[in-house]
């Protein structure tokens, strides 16, 4: 993972996987550091020693954070070098997820695991398009099975497995097949343009075949096992939602609905 931040939020993940509270000295960091050097490049961003580079990168940690409405999942405390969890169970996904990245053969769990994260952020039916593959191993049947989320005959082609289709969420607006949808596809590894414009051009032929909305009535978003942050961005408008681990944080319980009149 090149962003040194998060490279660090996650070595904070795992030292807390299984305590609620600890104070990280230099011989954890080391041990943190030891595979995938980090600490000093985390210095060489921050300008500044080691001890203010993580007090920085965890502050800008927490901004990332706050700009997607999503709880921190630990509090740090400068002068104690004290770290205490605040969302256990999202800690417990951070750990899985890094054992699961760029491992193919898991993608099924990798996209279990987003969803089930998903359902703690969003109202609605949450659909994962590859779940009727299990019983459904004949694209004719899994089509009629589509047809029910309201797209029409034939949406996936000959050996096709989802379409792209890898996660629907099927907004609470309208009746099918009036209803839009934002569809989620799953990247079980670093954050990769070129395989994400890839996928995006197969979800959106897909969504081409819905019975009576055109693609442009959906959102489609792309979802890495990694973090979105500005600076890796292109300048440029893009045509889907790119999405990373920490939008996936549970939402923060005290933000209120807002209603903008």
């Amino acid at each position: 993972m090149p962003n040194p931040t998060f490279t660090l939020f996650e070595a904070i993940a795992v030292e807390l996987s299984d305590t609620d509270s600890r104070v990280l000295t230099d011989r954890d960091w080391e041990r943190a550091d030891e595979n995938n050097p980090f600490l000093d490049e985390l210095g060489r961003q921050y300008s500044t020693s080691r001890e203010q580079a993580i007090s920085l990168a965890v502050a800008d940690m927490q901004r990332h954070f706050d700009a997607r409405n999503s709880m921190m999942p630990f509090v740090y405390d400068q002068d104690s070098g004290r770290f205490c969890v605040v969302d256990k169970t999202y800690l417990a996904f951070i750990g899985a997820m890094i054992g699961l990245r760029s491992t193919g053969v898991v993608s099924k769990e990798f996209e279990i695991a987003v969803l089930q994260r998903l359902a703690l952020r969003v109202t609605g039916a949450i659909h994962r398009v590859g779940f009727p593959r299990n019983r459904l191993r004949k694209i004719a049947a899994c089509n009629i099975h589509l047809t029910g989320l309201g797209f029409g005959n034939g949406a996936l082609r000959s050996r096709q497995k989802d379409g792209g289709l890898d996660i629907i969420w099927i907004l609470p607006l309208g009746a099918f097949p009036y209803k839009p949808l934002v569809v989620v596809q799953c990247k079980n590894g670093e954050l990769n343009w070129k395989d994400a414009d890839t996928s995006y051009a197969s979800c959106h032929r897909t969504l081409h075949k819905h019975a009576a909305l055109t693609q442009d009535a959906h959102l489609q978003c792309v979802l890495f096992n990694d973090y979105v942050t500005h600076d890796v961005l292109p300048g440029d408008a893009m045509q889907y939602v790119p999405l990373g681990l920490s939008d996936l944080a549970s939402p923060l319980s005290a933000a209120p609905q807002q209603v903008i009149i």
